[in-house]
């Protein structure tokens, strides 16, 4: 049987309806709270910690799946408070898994190591069923007018 009421509900009335729902569904001592700014609505999780009342940022927006992701985030939530022991790593915790903060990690290659990707793809892949030979001078001559004519005008010695 359906509901009748929610039948009538049309957008950010629907999210709200939805958002009620949800939050009678986390679990006991863990909330979600709607803070509402200029530039948009967002999810706070709101816990106990020690002797106060935290409420912080999730990183969930104001929408369906922004809500139902924030739901299960207060369950990891509720879940965590209860296996750590001290608040650093619980916050530690909280920043990798809730926030996901990611470490910044060095991917930068040199342009010596960008032609040798390039060249290896060239003579590794396959052309017309059949691969590249690199004494051919058709293949040779592909090679040279597509790359290498190019990666000559680079200071390699520089930036080796």
């Amino acid at each position: 049987m359906r509901d009748e009421s929610s039948d009538n509900l049309i957008g950010f009335e629907r999210l709200l309806a939805l958002f009620k729902d949800v939050q009678k569904q986390t679990p006991s001592g863990v909330g979600l709270k709607r803070e509402t700014k200029p530039y948009g609505t967002y999810i706070l999780i709101q816990f106990k910690l020690g002797t106060k009342r935290v409420a912080k940022a999730c990183g969930c927006t104001f929408t369906q799946l922004g809500i139902v992701e924030a739901l299960q985030k207060a369950k990891k939530v509720a879940e965590a408070l209860n296996s750590f022991s001290t608040e650093t790593e619980f916050w530690s915790w909280y920043d990798q898994t809730i926030l996901t903060k990611n470490t910044i990690q060095n991917n930068l290659i040199t342009f010596k190591q960008a032609i040798e990707i390039a060249e290896g793809h060239f003579w590794n892949s396959v052309r017309k069923n059949t691969v590249r030979d690199k004494s051919n001078p058709s293949h040779q001559s592909c090679w040279y007018d597509a790359y290498a004519r190019f990666y000559k005008s680079l200071p390699l010695s520089r930036w080796a």
